[in-house]
């Protein structure tokens, strides 16, 4: 399970890519796992974790430096040109919505961190944590969405990959569109070699986190506690597949 951002490529804003690098510059998925989530998280690279053959250490990311951020910023043509600490291009303030929920709890705590490191960089970003999140994100009322996402369900890469990132992807929320991405994709469905699938999975996540189009913050590590009476309760990292029907309670 991953925690990520969607960028909304729809939105003026975040539609211009040094906004987007300026964001992911400014998340510090290391104090986001160790000290946000009391390390109950490992930080991200891309979507999937290391020790999985297509996993993080195959791919680059942007990553924490305010600096760099700052400049990006810079770069784009965005400064402070009224002093109030907000930066501004064509007399338009650098305002950002971001969109999360309350049902995973640690949500809304990133979004806090996310909202405060951006405003130390002059970036307003207005937070509404939501029930009904879906309708929200299929709209596309958002630039910055939080999102809690099982990335391989059934132990594939294809299938986390075309909903998020595929132009027709039933996840895409961000309106992210790649023909090079579509047609990694169409390729991954057929091959069925798994070293080949692999190397298609590091290329389209390498495509993806290139855009800047995305941030994977965190991947969720899992605690078990029981009582020594449950039997047949396997620990597993996708979490669909903890619980089975041999899990039981010895009498």
């Amino acid at each position: 399970r991953a925690y990520m951002v969607f960028f909304n490529l729809e939105k003026p804003f975040t539609a211009v890519k040094e906004v987007r690098e300026a964001v992911n510059l400014a998340i510090d998925k290391k104090s986001y796992s160790e000290i946000l989530l009391n390390r109950a998280g490992t930080p991200a690279i891309g979507p999937f974790p290391a020790y999985l053959p297509y996993g993080g250490d195959k791919v680059k990311a942007l990553g924490f430096d305010v600096a760099a951020a700052a400049k990006a910023l810079a770069d784009a043509g965005f400064k402070d040109a009224d002093g109030d600490g907000i930066l501004d291009k064509d007399g338009r303030k650098l305002s950002l919505s971001l969109v999360t929920y309350p049902s995973r709890v640690d949500l809304p705590t990133l979004g806090e961190a996310i909202q405060g490191q951006l405003r130390e960089l002059g970036v307003e970003v207005k937070m509404e944590v939501v029930e009904g999140f879906e309708e929200i994100f299929e709209r596309g009322d958002f630039d910055l969405a939080i999102y809690s996402g099982v990335t391989t369900p059934i132990g594939d890469p294809y299938s986390f990959l075309a909903q998020i990132a595929g132009s027709q992807g039933g996840t895409n929320y961000g309106r992210f569109k790649s023909p090079e991405v579509d047609s990694l994709l169409d390729k991954l469905k057929g091959e069925f070699d798994e070293g080949k699938r692999a190397d298609l999975a590091v290329s389209i996540s390498q495509a993806m986190l290139d855009s800047a189009a995305y941030s994977f913050m965190v991947h969720i590590n899992t605690s078990f506690v029981m009582k020594s009476s449950v039997t047949d309760l396997r620990q597993h990292p996708t979490d669909y597949y903890q619980i089975t029907a041999e899990t039981d309670i010895a009498e």
